[in-house]
């Protein structure tokens, strides 16, 4: 079997000339190739913003470009991530790990990552996990309750397996946060 690419997925999700259930296959199958909050989380914060789209087109296409937006954003870091590794290289320079985990890790690239981020911790975060840790329950609670994000930085707790994906959504977003509070000072 021949994979397909986000493109060519994304393409037969916007046609109005195919069939409703087809395009949702082709959205779902666009989200499998690219879910930065992992396939769930990223289809329930589309179907949450966008609408009903198993049943309305427009909303099907508001999820698309959602998701595009999100991706094109994505590509232009991993694009820029790489072109600065090529001049480290030259300069024999070990790559920042931390950076590359951020850039492949859980989180949103683009304009609504915050909102995902927030959506998919609230999706994620359950009774029984708060009864886990009570550090952990402190950062998420902090983060839910919408505290400075310096404040939740503090808090950061030791992820345990179960809560290592919450863990690190809000750690991505008080990165993205700090980058962009730097890119808006220069």
């Amino acid at each position: 079997m021949k994979k397909v690419s986000f493109r060519i997925h994304a393409g037969v999700a916007r046609s109005s000339i195919v069939r409703h259930p087809l395009r949702v296959g082709a959205l779902r199958r666009a989200v499998t190739i690219y879910c930065p909050l992992g396939f769930t989380a990223t289809w329930n914060y589309l179907v949450s913003h966008a609408g009903p789209v198993d049943e309305d087109g427009p909303a099907l296409v508001r999820a698309l470009d959602i998701l595009e937006t999100s991706r094109m954003a994505w590509l232009a870091e991993m694009a820029e991530y790489a072109a600065r590794r090529r001049m480290e290289k030259r300069r024999n320079r070990a790559p920042d790990i931390g950076e590359y985990r951020y850039l492949t890790g859980f989180r949103w690239p683009g304009p609504d990552g915050p909102a995902a981020t927030r959506h998919a911790v609230e999706s994620l975060w359950t009774p029984d996990l708060a009864e886990l840790d009570r550090k952990t329950t402190d950062y998420v609670s902090a983060y839910l309750d919408g505290r400075p994000l310096e404040d939740v930085a503090a808090l950061l707790p030791d992820p345990r397996p179960e809560t290592y994906k919450i863990v690190q959504l809000i750690a991505n977003d008080i990165r993205t946060s700090a980058v962009t509070a730097n890119l808006a000072v220069s």
